[in-house]
């Protein structure tokens, strides 16, 4: 298409010939905003507005019913259509003209409240707009053209024909308006103008205000119009309407400035390069001259930097490239120096002696540079042509003003610009110093200085040490190395305890062969063994003299020389040696020593089947145990004695542990086998609690909320999927736009070649484009795009709506859509799996250390099962075989493997789900025999070893090893699935 057609097309966009279009076809004025002014004469009017200047205010009328709805005026209005009152004695001028035809006073059909009300409106809108866009668009249309639109069925159409610009004027709030001509030229419709002209070939005249007649200038104007359209049926002038409302034609102004036809021949529009890029042949790539990361000093000089506020680099390099003619866009959120840059551009180009047009949509940026122009001083220079500063008399002032101001005086600079030039080497001198790596060490000093600030700002004490005069030669491999070795040497020590306190401490190998450290350790254990030996018979021997114990080898020469001199007495106590029994018994005594030699040679022969330390079995009553024992199976050997002294041995450990868990998790400690299983798997749940406050772990919602958490967390998980496959193919802004009606007009279409005169595919396919990074892809792949972009925000909008169940449950991990669904799906996994119930979750959420409750736990599951085997064959050598023995295997199998797998899961206070609690102070086996007749002394020795380890033992456990059975069964008594019963501990 050649460019004068594209330029024309381009045009006609800018026109609105429709029936939209107010210029064209004046609205109802109750529905638009607009005031109708009613009997007057319009030729008046502009004689008194125009010609005088006089100001004119606004009389009410009398509200039709239809207006008094629509404007909410009081009651007692008009009938609909009455006309206002006509008086036939008014008094008429010279002219024939009555007097409120020539008087100030504009008539209306709105009553006082409803005229306010209106008058209100259209001046708040009219200020807006004009600080808004600068333009005035308020105008008091004198008359109108009734013409018929045969492309609505020959329904008749109104036009304003002459627009006197005007302005709503008012000292307070109390006062009434005043409406006044503004000092612009009086405007003809050009609206109106060009669509007769384009789609009905009539000219109309045109307005000249200045042309001297005998008729005023808007009569000539509007009976030439009237000849202009004779011979139209259906069409006629109408002069004496008169509306007040808002009308712009800008863009009928911007249609006729890209006429070629107003361009001069020597310089034709087309041949401008601007337009011929955009509409025609493009921008081609202009090659760079700068990178954006290279330093612009060295490559613009202080004499070519003609800046009035400050500019960074990137803002230098705008400023630099407009000066060179480059075209430029120059894109940013706000605060980021746009109207800075435009300023120094503006100075710059009034230095090189250019002219400078500064076009903004907005009237508040063009303030916003004018005011950075003027406290720089160049404000001078600037002609505004915008809102009431466009004024011819305005125009006239500012350029009367600039011209006064005379040439501007320029000294000689070039010593300026030298200081300036070596003012600013040397600060990037000392920037480039600051940054300049320093062999060996490859850091830079701003590197040094801002880690020595970090760690001062860390709290961070200074160094005792001095490494001034090793540390400058360490390269960047050394540093790398000495720190590497720094880390694992905090890491040990951390790990391993101080140095101080190492058993290794003042050992002065470097390194030792395998067969060196063999030898070493022989005589290390050998020496381990002598000074235990040496340990022990020191005490001994100060025990029996009645010394303190020597705590050195050197301590212990006194020690044993006394003891020498005692040595040589016989071995016995010193009151024998004083007693008189020798004397006068020695034939008794003599019986005696015989008597315990033949004790001694019995108590030689049974000793091999005795434990060590049963030497007191001589004087120890033996039927008590004898009748105790009776109870055990005659096939309950040494073998299973031993089995039980293992257990009894090993049970202490079982209870330290649990104690310990359960006082770390806040629960009581465990009593039996299978609350030692409960607790264990307690303790797991809570090392497994992923990391969240404790409020979430907690909280309710996980209860009673479970599936619209579900529902939340699968929401997440599609939304980041559908992203994860869009990829990067489409924008951030895709996430957040409507597609479902472009997609269906998409797929509608198909591949047909007829889609591009869809007005609905076209709109459909921008949309997709402006939302695609790349090239758009075939149908097919495109439509499953945008289902994946579609899916993906229903999922997002299931999520945030969701939010606060989110945030409740979730806490800070909680992002709405944008949250991580992997930490999400933990939580989720972790509730559905250990921490199952309520209690649990309250107990992970109220431990302090989780990790720790996971190490306990693990302690506590490996001193269980060091019992479990000892135990299972215990209940088999006690039971021989019998329905005990069956109903403990069967359990044995859901039994401890690691730790007790069998009974309820979870864990809480009272029974809950673990079965936790502590049982009666009636149930102590102890209980019932403490005032029975007849208490024997072992009776009383067993209660009072069971007394020693009440303080760290549960009751069961202390029956247990006090050899008592407990009530509810004693050792062996086992339930189906579940191991050890309660009694079984």
């Amino acid at each position: 298409m050649p460019l004068a057609a594209k330029l024309d097309r381009a045009r006609m966009d800018l026109l609105d010939l429709s029936a939209r279009n107010r210029l064209l076809n004046l609205p109802q004025a109750r529905r638009s905003r607009m005031l109708d002014i009613v009997d007057e004469r319009a030729t008046e009017i502009y004689r008194l507005l125009v010609g005088e200047g006089r100001r004119f205010t606004f009389l009410p009328g009398r509200e039709t019913e239809e207006e008094q709805v629509e404007e909410g005026g009081a009651e007692g209005g008009a009938a609909a259509g009455e006309a206002l009152a006509q008086p036939e004695d008014e008094a008429v001028d010279a002219r024939g003209l009555a007097a409120r035809h020539t008087d100030t006073k504009l008539q209306t059909r709105l009553g006082s409240e409803g005229l306010q009300r209106r008058l209100l409106d259209l001046h708040l809108d009219a200020r807006t707009l004009e600080e808004e866009q600068g333009v005035n668009i308020l105008f008091l249309a004198l008359g109108t053209l009734v013409w018929t639109d045969p492309a609505a069925g020959g329904q008749l159409r109104r036009a304003p024909l002459v627009l006197v610009p005007v302005q709503l004027e008012r000292g307070s709030a109390t006062e009434r308006f005043r409406l006044a001509a503004r000092p612009e030229d009086v405007a003809t419709n050009l609206s109106l103008e060009a669509f007769l002209d384009r789609e009905h070939g009539i000219t109309l005249p045109a307005f000249d205000a200045e042309a001297e007649s005998e008729t005023d200038p808007f009569t000539a104007y509007v009976t030439a119009v009237a000849e202009a359209v004779h011979g139209r049926k259906g069409w006629e002038v109408r002069p004496d309407e008169v509306i007040l409302g808002f009308f712009s034609f800008s863009k009928f102004l911007m249609y006729r400035d890209l006429d070629p036809a107003v361009w001069p021949a020597d310089a034709p529009l087309t041949d401008r390069p601007l337009i011929r890029g955009l509409l025609d042949e493009g921008f081609g790539v202009e090659d760079v001259d700068f990178d954006e990361d290279v330093p612009v000093d060295p490559l613009i000089g202080p004499e070519d930097l003609v800046h009035i506020v400050d500019a960074d680099a990137s803002q230098t390099l705008a400023i630099h490239e407009a000066r060179r003619g480059r075209d430029l866009v120059i894109q940013g959120p706000p605060g980021t120096g746009k109207s800075q840059t435009i300023a120094n551009v503006i100075a710059a180009a009034v230095a090189d002696g250019k002219t400078v047009l500064f076009v903004a949509e907005k009237m508040a940026a063009l303030e916003v540079v004018k005011r950075r122009l003027d406290q720089a001083g160049v404000g001078e220079v600037c002609l505004e042509l915008h809102s009431h500063k466009a004024t011819k008399r305005a125009v006239l002032e500012d350029l009367k003003r600039s011209w006064e101001l005379g040439t501007p005086r320029i000294g000689d600079d070039e010593t300026l610009f030298h200081r300036l030039g070596r003012s600013r080497a040397q600060l990037n001198a000392h920037a480039e110093r600051l940054h300049r790596a320093l062999e060996p060490t490859g850091l830079t000093p701003y590197q040094v200085i801002g880690e020595l600030v970090r760690l001062r700002a860390a709290g961070v004490a200074p160094a005792d040490f001095d490494l001034a005069e090793a540390a400058p030669g360490w390269t960047a491999p050394e540093r790398t190395a000495l720190a590497a070795t720094l880390d694992d040497l905090a890491r040990r020590i951390e790990a391993e305890g101080p140095p101080a306190s190492h058993p290794w401490r003042g050992v002065g190998l470097d390194t030792i062969s395998p067969l060196d450290a063999d030898r070493r350790l022989a005589e290390i254990a050998a020496l381990e063994r002598g000074l235990t030996g040496w340990r022990a018979e020191a005490e001994v021997v100060a025990g029996l003299l009645d010394l303190p114990a020597p705590a050195t080898l050197d301590g212990s020469s006194r020690l044993l020389a006394r003891a020498e001199r005692l040595a040589a007495a016989p071995d016995l106590p010193p009151a024998v040696f004083l007693d008189p029994v020798w004397s006068v018994a020695a034939d008794d005594v003599a019986v005696l020593v015989e008597t315990g030699l033949a004790l001694r040679d019995q108590a030689t022969r049974l000793r091999p089947g005795l434990a060590p330390g049963a030497d007191g079995l001589a004087t120890a009553d033996l039927q008590a145990a004898r009748d105790r024992l009776a109870v055990l199976p005659a096939g309950f050997d040494a073998a299973a004695r031993d089995r039980l002294a293992r257990v009894v041995a090993a049970l202490p450990a079982v209870i330290e542990a649990g104690s310990r868990l359960a006082g770390h998790l806040g629960l009581p400690a465990p009593e039996t086998l299978r609350e030692a299983g409960a607790l264990i798997r307690c303790g797991a749940a809570v090392a497994a609690a992923p990391d969240l406050p404790a409020e979430q772990l907690a909280a309710e919602s996980w209860e009673a909320e479970r599936a619209a958490l579900t529902d939340l967390v699968e929401a997440v998980r599609a939304a980041h999927d559908a992203r994860l496959a869009a990829g990067d193919r489409v924008t951030e802004a895709a996430w957040s736009t409507g597609l479902a009606e472009a997609r269906q007009a998409i797929a509608e279409t198909g591949g047909s070649l007829f889609r591009i005169f869809s007005g609905r595919w076209r709109r459909a396919n921008r949309l997709v484009k402006s939302i695609l990074t790349g090239p758009k892809p075939e149908d097919g792949e495109l439509i499953q795009l945008l289902d994946r972009v579609i899916a993906g925000q229903a999922a997002a909008a299931r999520a945030e709506a969701g939010d606060a169940l989110g945030r409740a449950a979730f806490g800070p991990v909680w992002r709405g859509a944008r949250s991580a669904p992997e930490r999400l799906e933990a939580m989720l996994a972790w509730v559905n799996g250990p921490a199952g119930d309520a209690a649990t979750r309250r107990t992970a959420a109220a431990c302090a250390d989780r990790p720790l409750a996971g190490d306990l736990a693990a302690r506590l599951g490996a001193a269980v099962a060091a019992v479990a085997d000892d135990l299972d064959r215990l209940a088999q050598d006690r039971g021989a075989g019998g329905p005990g023995a069956a109903r403990h295997r069967s359990g044995r199998r859901t039994g401890a493997a690691g730790g007790i797998r069998s009974g309820a899961g979870g864990c809480g206070r009272g029974r809950g789900r673990c079965g936790l609690r502590r049982p009666d102070r009636s149930d102590h086996p102890g209980r019932r025999a403490a005032g029975g007749p007849g208490r024997s002394a072992r009776n009383a020795s067993a209660r009072g070893r069971a007394r020693r380890c009440r303080g760290h033992r549960p009751r069961r456990f202390r029956a247990a090893l006090a050899g008592r059975r407990p009530r509810g069964g004693g050792l062996g008594h086992h339930r189906p699935g579940g191991g050890l019963a309660d009694g079984g501990a």
